[in-house]
């Protein structure tokens, strides 16, 4: 049982709880509130646009021009859209007047990091030009490989560059490094190849390539060391410096093109498979198509090893076992630019000395194209390849 003195002490401080809280409350109503700042409304949206180039010929190869919108039916997964661009682009017309001397600068931070999403970036209008990069892969080029990309480069800029053409210069090493920005100025261009003429490549992907199944015969007993890391690493570099490119040219709508100089690429392991698709789904996305040149050229595979090489021993050199593998290890260095080229809609050329090919396709490829653009119906953002379909309504007409 509580004493009276206990009781008589609770009930003081609870009236003297309940004074503050109205001395409180009162004082609060007692104040006029402070007025809010009035905010503007902030209105955002985002759409994103699909674009497809279309080349269109008639049964004698002639492109085809005079289309229009309606002529044409864009299917996604086999459900019509909305074409909401439409255009054509004839670069080497005889009647266009000569574009604008003054090119933007476009690849100015393409050595730095850059941001992951593509929406966004600053629209650069490159109408009535053919906008073309020409990429020189060090790292993996002996000495005479990058002497036949620069030949054949030169050769290009020479003779095969019109009033139209726009052309940019990059190299990459250890780093990724713009050489010339996009330029329509031929001194300009054949003296930034003067330059880089005599640099010795690196030629780590001849060099490194070491065959998982050599025996202690085949290789004169020699330690070869496991490089499967360090090749791993070095693929996966390159592949990041080809995104840096694709990521600087995702602002121009206009169909860019991408001349990779190289001696092959390995891919190894998963890792190496995912940097590729997403190099892949980035130019596809960007408007980029990329033509891959093996400049090792025509490649004789002898039996005995080529003669930059040491002499094979053991059972392999006369049972076919070792020309087998050295096959194997070629096709396996090709097989990605074999993939860069054809799932961006370039082409890749292997086996030739004559590299004058790949020039006279990126022009075919950019002479004259539709252009579309669609809005997706599906907004789903799965991750998920699309399959899309180019349909042309007239019969008589090859897409």
């Amino acid at each position: 049982m509580r004493s009276p003195r206990h009781s008589l002490l609770r009930l003081v401080l609870l009236l003297a709880g309940g004074a503050v809280c109205a001395a409180t409350l009162g004082a609060a109503a007692g104040q006029e509130p402070a007025p809010q700042a009035k905010k503007a409304p902030v209105f955002r949206s985002a759409v994103d646009l699909v674009t497809v180039n279309v080349v269109v010929r008639d049964r004698n190869g002639n492109v085809v021009k005079g289309l229009k919108r309606e002529d044409f039916t864009v299917l996604e997964d086999g459900k019509p859209q909305t074409v909401d661009t439409f255009g054509f682009e004839e670069v080497d017309a005889a009647d266009n007047p000569p574009p604008p001397s003054e090119i933007p600068t476009i690849l100015g931070g393409v050595g730095r990091p850059a941001p992951a999403p593509l929406v966004g970036r600053p629209v650069v209008d490159m109408h009535d030009r053919r906008l073309v990069v020409l990429m020189f892969d060090l790292s993996s080029m002996q000495l005479e490989d990058t002497q036949r990309a620069l030949d054949a480069a030169r050769d290009y800029v020479n003779k095969k560059i019109g009033q139209a053409d726009t052309v940019a210069i990059v190299t990459y090493s250890s780093s990724l490094d713009v050489a010339q920005d996009f330029t329509s100025d031929k001194i300009q261009l054949l003296n930034t190849i003067d330059r880089l003429d005599g640099i010795e490549g690196m030629g780590f992907e001849e060099m490194l390539t070491v065959d998982p199944e050599a025996t202690a015969d085949d290789t004169n007993g020699a330690f070869v060391a496991d490089d499967t890391e360090f090749n791993m690493f070095n693929t996966d570099r390159r592949l990041q410096a080809l995104r840096s490119m694709i990521d600087a040219l995702a602002g121009i709508q206009q169909k860019k093109s991408l001349v990779y100089f190289s001696s092959g690429m390995s891919q190894t392991g998963m890792d190496n498979r995912v940097a590729m698709r997403g190099v892949i789904d980035r130019a596809v996305r960007t408007n980029l198509s990329i033509y891959s040149a093996d400049m090792r050229g025509l490649q004789a595979v002898v039996p005995g090893g080529a003669a930059s090489q040491a002499s094979t021993r053991g059972v392999s050199a006369f049972s076919g076992r070792g020309v087998s593998r050295a096959f194997d290890s070629m096709s396996s260095s090709q097989d990605a630019l074999s993939s860069l080229a054809e799932d961006t809609g370039g082409r890749a050329f292997f086996d030739r000395n004559d590299f004058g090919g790949v020039f006279d396709r990126v022009i075919a490829d950019t002479s004259a194209y539709y252009v579309l653009g669609y809005s997706s119906t599906n907004l789903s953002r799965d991750g998920k390849f699309r399959r899309m379909r180019i349909q042309v309504k007239r019969p008589d007409l090859k897409l």
